[in-house]
Parts: C-alpha cells; structure tokens; sequence
C-alpha cells in the first residue's frame, strides 16, 4: 500500500503533464470549430462559440463585445486554405484608449506565429487599429496554429481595477493571402 506523501509526490509530477493534455485538447476542439467556418479562421473575442479559442491573457467580455488583454496575450486559429503553400495574413482589430496612453505612455505589441517572430507595431494615440502582418507558407504540424502576443508593457492591477491591462481587442483573424 502506497503512503499518501507517495500518491501527492506523482500526483504533482503528473499534474504539468495533465494541464498540457487539457491545453492541447482545448486547441483540438477549437480547431474543429475553426474548420466549419469558410474562407479565413477568425476569433471575434465577444463571440461564445469562439471563446476557448483565447487561451490566455484575455479578461471578460466588455461594451460592446470586447475585451482587455494582459501584456500578453494568445490564441489559437484553425491555419487558412493553402496555408502551407501561400501563407496567410494576421489582422488584429484593436482599440487604444487615451486613458490608457496616459496611464503608461506608447504600447508596442508584437507577435509570434509558430515560432516566427513578426515584426512590431506601435501605437501613441488612441484610436482603432489594425495590426496586420504576412506570415510565410508554412506546413502546419497540426490542424491550429498557436499565435502569440507581448506588449512591451501594460497598466498594472491597482485599487480601482485588479487587472493587468494592455490593449483592447475585438477581433483576430489568419486571412488568405
């Protein structure tokens, strides 16, 4: 019979490796419902259908159906038709507030697209934004492609807000080139 100091001891050298297979089922399923969708696979972050798409770093929903990220932040997309072959294009539909400008001065946001770093954006006005970005023909290893993304800072939580906020986003998208 095993003690149970045993049984704690393999249950947390097993636990990162649980937390990675539910992860890795989440980006499964998140998938498959990017592949119902037709021409390119997108997130609209107030969409429930499309929510276990963020993966981290996304706050609830707001407003008119945005949301705040962290300084970083990450999504899953199914890749687009002849991704391998013509690669795509990454549009991020984004808002930045002048309070937030205020607050922490310009925001420079970046993004990293199966490895490949793309090339940064900075904003020091408020106002709606895109931030769009080639990424080259790549095989996928798998049916989503991970897209990463860091700001160089962001608001930390204080007395009014118990948040990190970065920027606000209401949507994300691999386009077909």
């Amino acid at each position: 019979m095993r003690s149970s100091e045993e049984i704690q001891v393999k249950f947390n050298l097993a636990h990162p490796i649980l937390i990675t297979l539910v992860l890795m089922s989440g980006w499964e399923l998140a998938c498959h419902d990017t592949k119902k969708t037709s021409g390119s696979a997108s997130v609209n972050v107030a969409d429930a259908t499309t929510t276990k798409q963020l993966i981290s770093g996304f706050h609830a929903v707001e407003g008119t159906g945005w949301r705040w990220t962290e300084r970083k932040f990450s999504v899953v997309l199914g890749p687009p038709p002849n991704f391998d072959h013509v690669g795509a294009r990454l549009n991020v539909r984004l808002y930045v507030s002048s309070n937030q400008l205020k607050r922490i001065g310009s925001i420079t946001l970046s993004a990293q697209v199966n490895q490949i770093q793309l090339a940064p954006q900075t904003f020091d006005k408020e106002g709606e934004y895109f931030y769009k970005r080639d990424i080259p023909p790549m095989k996928a290893a798998t049916k989503i492609v991970p897209v990463r993304f860091f700001l160089d800072k962001a608001a930390s939580p204080d007395t009014t807000d118990g948040r990190e906020l970065g920027i606000i986003v209401t949507s994300i998208a691999l386009e077909p080139r």
